[in-house]
């Protein structure tokens, strides 16, 4: 359990490292809770529903 919680962290730091958006997306696919009450479409609209909420504070990941 505390592997899968790790790898969580792990893809949500390689995420900002490398700005890269679809290993945000992929951290939050198998966070653990998440995947536990939503199926792979409904996080998917999540995510991209969380993206345009916060869009002004993630342009450093669209450059």
């Amino acid at each position: 359990m505390n592997r899968a919680h790790m790898a969580v962290h792990e893809l949500v730091v390689d995420a900002l490292l490398e700005r890269d958006r679809q290993k945000a997306k992929y951290a939050l696919m198998i966070d653990p809770l998440t995947a536990a009450v939503c199926s792979l479409e409904e996080i998917d609209r999540l995510f991209e529903e969380m993206w345009a909420a916060e869009r002004e504070y993630l342009r450093p990941f669209e450059a």
